[in-house]
């Protein structure tokens, strides 16, 4: 949805990567802000939120108001390589990518904890099983207590 917005306002499209490194954090915030603004018209759907969505993000979002949060623990190794396959992003120290990469695990970890209703380890099981224990748990919740 930023690369969406982004696309929009640009008339070109750029990976959420590309966004925040040719323009900034800030700048990559504020489309953020505007697409979680656009979410209160939106009913029922899944969101990908990129790991700093909560923290630069007031958790008082109307996202948090009116969902469930479901946080995918990964392995910090894992979770490391896992974004460095792609490159080192724009938000990490490039002479120190791994240092800076715990940094903000350190900072944003608790966050994730703290608001998730529901926490998934995703670092050795297949996707399939992922899915398969968010549905079961989904199963369980009361269908008033949804959005």
């Amino acid at each position: 949805m930023v690369e969406a917005l982004y696309k929009e306002a640009h008339g070109q499209r750029l990976s959420s990567r590309e966004i925040f490194q040719k323009h900034g954090g800030d700048y990559f915030r504020r489309l953020e802000k505007q697409v979680l603004g656009q979410l209160e018209r939106v009913d029922r759907c899944v969101l990908s939120t990129g790991g700093g969505t909560f923290i630069y993000n007031s958790p008082s979002v109307p996202l948090r108001n009116n969902s469930k949060i479901v946080y995918l623990r990964v392995d910090p190794d894992v979770l490391y390589r896992r974004i460095v396959s792609r490159g080192i992003p724009a938000f990490f120290q490039p002479d120190r990518p791994y240092e800076s990469f715990h940094a903000l695990l350190q900072e944003r970890g608790p966050v994730y904890e703290k608001l998730a209703d529901l926490k998934v380890d995703n670092s050795s099981v297949g996707i399939e099983n992922v899915i398969k224990d968010i549905l079961q748990w989904l199963a369980t919740v009361s269908v008033n207590s949804l959005p």
